[in-house]
């Protein structure tokens, strides 16, 4: 108990002190930002003696930069999209093949877990502004590569389990 009121009288200590530190002559918060703004903007204009139309190309390179990024965004997720698709498509093609299938305990709970997962991840997918860089929607593609081999795997569990019954 003595340890935790001392750690908190140090934390209140610590937000005191930042405080003090970001408000030294009683300015608002607001008030330091303007201040800062107005300071950065006259050094940025004063160190940068940069012609216009330069700022303009950069501004221009930017937007050209932004549009590619996000056309290769919307491409990434079309791919994700079918891939999600493929993968409800074939877990509902296993679910239908499973129904009243007799299988040891062992491979029916690979089979449950495998089978849970890909509906699980299929019931909240993420959406498109989840996203922030199109290697994030290639890392959602290469899971749902994964659970697909999963599924290939219960196939063929099923099948093997099918053809020992007969």
């Amino acid at each position: 108990m003595k340890i935790s009121v001392a750690t908190g009288i140090m934390g209140i200590l610590a937000v005191a002190i930042v405080y003090t530190v970001l408000r030294p002559d009683g300015n608002t918060v607001g008030e330091l930002e303007t201040q800062l703004a107005t300071s950065s903007q006259t050094m940025v204009e004063t160190a940068l003696d940069v012609p216009e139309t330069a700022q303009k190309t950069d501004a221009q390179k930017q937007q050209v930069s932004r549009e590619n990024r996000r056309k290769e965004i919307l491409e990434t997720f079309a791919e994700l999209q079918q891939s999600r698709k493929k993968l409800k498509s074939y877990a509902n093609l296993l679910k239908s093949k499973i129904w009243g299938l007799e299988l040891p305990a062992q491979q029916a709970r690979d089979v449950s877990h495998k089978m849970r997962r890909a509906y699980a991840y299929l019931k909240n997918p993420t959406m498109l502004g989840g996203y922030i860089e199109p290697g994030e929607i290639r890392n959602e593609i290469g899971k749902v590569e994964a659970m697909l081999l999963d599924l290939k795997e219960v196939e063929r569990l099923i099948g093997d389990s099918q053809h020992s019954e007969d």
